[in-house]
């Protein structure tokens, strides 16, 4: 993820992808408890990461 200015942005998801994301926040946790991790975070991740790929694609 970037250092650019955050913005907080809501998003509605179903329950098994918030599940889903929350268990991988654990998993993350359970790996480097010393780290701070949420499933909005990992969502935010994910998001970001899909966005960049479009943008890279886009100039190939």
């Amino acid at each position: 993820m970037s250092k650019s200015e955050k913005v907080q942005l809501n998003l509605y998801v179903s329950k098994k992808v918030r599940t889903q994301l929350h268990l991988i926040a654990a998993q993350r946790i359970f790996e480097n408890p010393e780290k701070h991790h949420s499933a909005a975070g990992v969502g935010a991740e994910f998001l970001t990461e899909y966005l960049n790929s479009l943008k890279e694609d886009q100039k190939s």
